[in-house]
């Protein structure tokens, strides 16, 4: 595969600037909906197509626009990366690693297109995830639940857009959803791991089982029967514990991260100002967040 895709990128990196991460805001958007809508998303044969899609359009985005793709256009590839930035462990300019405060990743001077997008495409998934958990939300089959999807997604688009739209009367600068964009990926963060730790601590052991015993046929290659996580071992109550503090952690770092980024770009007076519409509808994400979590 690194042969393959080395050579479909040898013609160097050709990938628009203007493009930024609009193309892996599309892929995250149509990886959610395979994964919350359709119907047979468990159909291993769907998974494998998926996959083989999957692979051949990156390889011929790759040769269209060399390696940069890859960085800004595969969704999964754009999301790992941006959620490092939250790392607490950086390299300094001669290439040493170090210590640093995990929102100072956060903090950029340039607007890059698309990252709002994949922020928001993060969080309002997320956020449809959970609402599909409570016990108010009816599925209206696939149109339902996809017309359900691209409206959360536009509903926290929208929140984000008016926020800004509001700051941008007290902080006179161009292209200022894409500076504070980033400062969006610690709560999506927070929703994922609000979401998805019950999930991954117990589901996740099924990768490790199936490997262990591939053919179905009682093996256990690797011990896994005798050492599998007790399913009563997470109780309810650490569950909730997890998500609640992973949601509101998460929107508090946001505030934090937006805080920094106003002061480093405008005065003092107007960073304070400036950035109160960022800090309330951060506010509303976290209680509605909250409230589809205690829906549930």
């Amino acid at each position: 595969m690194a042969v393959v895709v080395m050579a479909t990128c040898r013609h160097g990196d050709h990938y628009p600037s203007r493009l930024g991460y609009w193309p892996a805001a599309v892929w995250l958007a149509a990886f959610v909906w395979l994964e919350l809508v359709l119907p047979a998303r468990s159909d291993p044969r769907v998974v494998g197509g998926v996959i083989l899609g999957y692979e051949v359009a990156n390889l011929v985005a790759a040769r269209v626009f060399g390696a940069g793709w890859f960085a800004r256009g595969d969704g999964f590839e754009a999301y790992a990366t941006l959620i490092a930035r939250l790392c607490p462990i950086g390299r300094r300019s001669d290439g040493a690693l170090i210590l640093r405060n995990p929102l100072a990743g956060l903090v950029r001077t340039d607007d890059e297109p698309g990252m709002a997008a994949v922020a928001c495409v993060l969080i309002g998934a997320t956020g449809f995830d959970g609402l599909t958990r409570t016990t108010f939300w009816q599925s209206g089959g696939v149109l339902g639940d996809t017309l359900g999807l691209l409206g959360s997604i536009a509903a926290v688009s929208a929140l984000y857009a008016i926020a800004m739209r509001l700051s941008a009367l007290v902080l006179p600068a161009r292209g200022l959803p894409g500076l504070f964009a980033p400062t969006l990926l610690p709560i999506a963060l927070g929703y994922a791991v609000a979401h998805y730790f019950s999930f991954f601590l117990l589901e996740g052991q099924t990768t490790l089982i199936l490997a262990s015993d591939p053919f179905g046929t009682g093996l256990d290659l690797f011990g896994t029967r005798d050492h599998a996580i007790d399913y009563r071992l997470v109780s309810p109550e650490l569950v909730a514990m997890v998500q609640i503090n992973a949601i509101v952690l998460g929107h508090i770092a946001g505030t934090a991260a937006a805080h920094d980024q106003a002061l480093r770009l405008f005065p003092p007076k107007q960073a304070r100002h400036g950035q109160l519409p960022v800090v309330i509808a951060m506010m509303l994400l976290t209680c509605t967040g909250l409230l589809l979590l205690l829906s549930g």
